[in-house]
């Protein structure tokens, strides 16, 4: 997957001119984001669709293993993003997640309606308004357990599980910088997940630290290429009644990946992005390690 996708990039990169059409003054893309705006719209709609094979599993310690189970994720996410002031935007995504789940002698499959996500992006500066001064804006989330938790999963592996089970909520920092058609994003952000009932036992949970820098260029007509790292990592949660520690409850993982945009008429662009969550022990924890590719098309308006 990942050459194919690196031969695309390549011939993009070989058909662009090398003038920028873009100048210092306007924001980074977001490479992570498709529902985010530019500067210049006002709202916009569109539908990501996302793969991803699960290869491996990090252990509750951080070993990781190979797995050849082959199971299968996908999530189909409409999204709809509106600019509510002259630095505000906000956006709404209604994931719908299908799962293909086998162990030797058995194999479930499930889906529906997974947790439902609003957002806020807040611009505190504006990138180009001074050249060597980064943009700088507030990131808001919130998360409504919508989904099927996988301890209420009737499938006997949890095929039908969609969703968390517990509101969460995210806050962050993200800066970015624009030098001509190269462009560097760095974000942060930490996430508060709700306590929850599961199997008799009430959990609170550690915050998320999350983390993710990205990179690319922009061409003429605003064709863009680019990377990203991301890492999070969550402590272990705990028994609400006694407050004790839930052994090997912690939670991380780190992903690379690649991105291409592409504008194919007028208002709209599409987005491709293949993915790599990393196979080297204590990169994860608690969580499947898995090759992914994203498919979007969004349609704005001015």
């Amino acid at each position: 997957m990942f050459v194919r996708f690196i031969a695309a990039v390549a011939v993009l990169l070989a058909m662009a001119p090398a003038r920028a059409e873009a100048q210092a003054c306007c924001a980074a893309p977001s490479l992570v984001a498709p529902a985010r705006l530019r500067r210049d719209e006002r709202w916009a709609a569109g539908l990501e669709s996302r793969a991803r094979v699960v290869y491996g599993d990090f252990a509750a310690d951080g070993a990781f293993s190979s797995t050849s189970s082959g199971d299968v994720e996908t999530e189909q996410d409409p999204f709809v993003a509106a600019r509510v002031l002259e630095r505000a935007q906000v956006a709404l995504v209604v994931p719908f997640v299908q799962t293909r789940r086998t162990v030797p002698g058995l194999t479930g499959w499930g889906g529906g309606l997974g947790d439902v996500r609003a957002s806020l992006h807040l611009e505190l500066t504006q990138a180009g308004a001074r050249r060597w001064v980064p943009g700088l804006a507030l990131l808001l989330g919130v998360s409504a357990p919508t989904g099927t938790a996988p301890d209420e999963a009737r499938d006997p592996l949890a095929a039908d599980a969609t969703g968390t089970g517990a509101y969460e909520g995210t806050a962050g920092l993200e800066l970015d910088q624009r030098f001509e058609r190269v462009f560097v994003v760095v974000a942060a952000s930490v996430a508060q997940r709700a306590p929850r009932v599961a199997a008799g036992v009430r959990e609170t949970f550690a915050p998320e630290l999350a983390a993710v820098v990205s990179g690319g260029a922009v061409f003429e007509g605003d064709r863009v290429v680019g990377a990203f790292v991301s890492g999070s990592r969550a402590g272990a949660a705990r028994d609400g009644a006694t407050g004790a520690t839930i052994p090997g409850s912690e939670r991380g993982l780190a992903t690379l990946g690649l991105v291409a945009e592409l504008p194919f008429a007028d208002g709209w662009r599409a987005r491709a992005t293949a993915s790599l969550d990393g196979p080297v022990s204590g990169l994860g924890r608690n969580q499947g390690a898995s090759a992914g590719l994203a498919v979007s098309a969004l349609r704005a308006w001015r």
